[in-house]
């Protein structure tokens, strides 16, 4: 053979064995690097099931914080009228209440204090 060829060759050879060791590294880099997007992707899906929850109790926090404001509102009203913080057939604080018990909808349940005391709506709202 012709030392030239041989050369050649062997250059050949070596030129395939660092690219070998190239790829080898670029493998073991994004094995390495999916572990770590693997650990974020976990996560990013954990946070999205907490605000999922969160979402999820929104209503009806809402709307206990809506009767709360309503109700602070009558009274602050009513107050100058009646020198009192309830009237006989108004609503009071302690009447209003939220009824989840039909499948798992908020829907709200107003009493006046004529039907608390007596059992009798008062149609004269």
């Amino acid at each position: 053979m012709c030392p030239n060829v041989l050369f050649g060759i062997i250059h050949m050879c070596l030129n395939m064995f660092q690219t070998q060791s190239v790829m080898h590294e670029m493998v073991s880099d994004m094995h390495s690097q999916q572990a770590t997007v693997d650990a974020r992707i976990a996560a990013i899906e954990q946070q999205l099931g907490n605000l999922k929850e969160h979402l999820g109790s929104l209503p009806s926090l809402l709307a206990q914080e809506i009767l709360k404001n309503q109700q602070d509102w009558m009274e602050k009203e009513l107050m100058p009228f009646t020198g009192s913080s309830t009237l006989p057939g108004r609503l009071s604080r302690q009447s209003l209440s939220l009824d989840d018990s039909n499948s798992g909808d908020s829907e709200t349940k107003l009493t006046t204090m004529n039907e608390t005391q007596t059992g009798q709506p008062d149609l004269d709202l």
